[in-house]
């Protein structure tokens, strides 16, 4: 278990960072990189006790958790332009990540998955129960002949069979307590994977992705992967899921904020100060409008400019995201 204390400082995060930005002046350009880096000295940035950054790998997820007590990356997204957050984080002085947490294997959320575990070791891994079966019929029978399917599934299904430690949530990781939420295929009403005719690609596996509350300090962030609309409504049904709910001060818009995974009961039960949509742009069917309705607004810190309020931000438009936080009262939203 990684310990804070022990970390390289932001100083050296900073120093870092700039020497990467300075020789890949392209790729930081465009993955947003100065979300983690550029953000002040490290006065400013020690007062917060725990960082989130949502990267900017496009049609993707990404995210890196700064605790006190340990080192969290929740899916391993990549851009298109070559940006790995792996590689990112390692060039950083990042040099232990305690824990790793797929939401869901779908391609846009493991693409990096090779790439880390080349670089480390984890103690703690979480990932959705029955996917496995699922992810080596399409290995087998749909993608036979796509590399790339195959590499990172492959290494995907390589973490199925080394299970690590697993605890029953609420997970409490010092003052970090975690909330994980999930619905079974069967719950689903899924075909099983066996049954399954040999060319059928089979169901959308979006509705396995896992429901992750984190709280420190009152404030609460909420991330859903690719859940969508039914999936969302079935877990509002539980009490336990709607009493983690509450309270939730940012919003990490399921399925890259598409219309499908757009819920109105979901707001019945959270009142967000704002949404993060992680996506490239060019799709027609977003509901980035419909959130920045039900989002309260924060004041976003702009890296060269004056603050603004908003009510969504995304890494389209604003880079990679950060948030600082030492309670709900107290916590920081920094954009490109």
């Amino acid at each position: 278990m990684s310990n804070r204390g022990s970390q390289p400082s932001y100083v050296k995060y900073l120093e870092k960072g700039v020497e990467y930005i300075r020789d890949n002046p392209e790729k930081a350009a465009i993955a947003g990189l100065a979300g983690l880096l550029l953000l002040g000295d490290s006065e400013e940035k020690s007062q917060y006790d725990i960082q989130f950054v949502i990267w900017d790998v496009e049609h993707g997820d990404s995210m890196f958790i700064d605790s006190p007590g340990e080192n969290i990356v929740i899916d391993l997204g990549r851009h298109q332009n070559g940006f790995s957050p792996t590689d990112y984080l390692k060039q950083s002085g990042i040099d232990t990540i305690d824990w790793l947490i797929i939401s869901h294997p779908d391609k846009d959320h493991i693409r990096d998955i090779v790439a880390f575990d080349d670089r480390y070791d984890i103690s703690l891994y979480t990932r959705p129960d029955g996917a496995a079966k699922y992810i080596r019929h399409r290995q087998e029978s749909v993608y036979p002949n796509d590399e790339l399917y195959q590499n990172i599934t492959g290494k995907f299904l390589e973490f199925e069979e080394r299970r690590f430690s697993y605890h029953e949530p609420p997970i409490d990781r010092g003052q970090l307590r975690v909330y994980e939420f999930s619905l079974s295929p069967s719950e689903l009403g899924m075909t099983p994977a066996h049954e399954l005719d040999t060319d059928e690609r089979g169901p959308s596996l979006n509705n396995l992705s896992i429901l992750h509350v984190f709280e420190y300090n009152g404030f609460k962030l909420v991330t859903m992967g690719d859940l969508e609309e039914d999936g969302i409504e079935l877990l509002l049904e539980r009490s336990d899921v709607r009493r983690a709910l509450r309270g939730t001060n940012v919003l990490v818009a399921p399925h890259h904020g598409r219309e499908s995974s757009y819920s109105t009961k979901l707001f019945d039960t959270i009142s967000p100060d704002l949404v993060v949509v992680s996506d490239a742009g060019g799709t027609e069917h977003s509901a980035v409008q419909k959130y920045s309705h039900q989002a309260s607004g924060k004041t976003a810190d702009r890296r060269d400019s004056d603050s603004v309020v908003r009510n969504v931000v995304t890494t389209r438009k604003d880079g990679a995201i950060y948030f600082g936080a030492n309670s709900s009262d107290d916590y920081r939203v920094t954009i490109d």
